[in-house]
């Protein structure tokens, strides 16, 4: 098995030829929509998506909270409330037990789980968005609408949240 090995290109980055062939890509691929502000971006940039699952994000008289702790795709959109959480998560263990290491054993077994769910939602959403997506050239709204009802993306917080279906609510 091959592997694609990509690396970041910053706004300005791409040449006129990666440009043209992220544009024509849009075009072929994507929803009118969609693939139009893609070819109206001043500077578009590429970069490599990562995802960590850790087996153990405390222990002793440390841990690791937030993006730190494991790397969810950007597909959860959760990066900001992750760490919240963590946060959360980790001041009640301490205010608990009043014992450092008995809080961090507590928040690693709360906040380990909780982000390797993350990255496997993260993961499944990169699965049916980009590897294996359907032809989004296809989709109108109401198509994009039922898909994403059946799909992880119409179990996230985000979607549900900013769906303009009723039905999605």
């Amino acid at each position: 098995s091959s592997r694609l090995h990509v690396r970041a290109l910053s706004p300005g980055d791409l040449s006129v030829a990666q440009r043209k062939h992220l544009v024509a890509s849009a075009r072929r691929q994507m929803p009118a929509w969609h693939h139009e502000v893609i070819a109206q971006t001043e500077l578009p940039y590429l970069q490599p998506i990562y995802s960590v699952r850790p087996e153990r994000i405390a222990g002793q008289r440390i841990c690791l909270i937030g993006d730190a702790a494991c790397l969810a795709s950007p597909h959860t959109g959760s990066g900001g409330t992750k760490a919240i959480e963590d946060a959360f998560a980790l001041a009640r263990a301490l205010a608990d037990t009043g014992d450092p290491v008995q809080a961090l054993r507590r928040y690693d077994a709360e906040r380990t789980a909780a982000g390797n769910a993350l990255v496997d939602l993260g993961r499944t959403l990169g699965r049916e968005q980009v590897t294996e997506a359907p032809n989004w050239s296809e989709f109108d709204q109401s198509t994009f609408e039922s898909w994403a009802q059946g799909s992880a993306l119409g179990q996230t917080y985000m979607y549900r949240c900013g769906s303009t279906s009723a039905s999605a609510r």
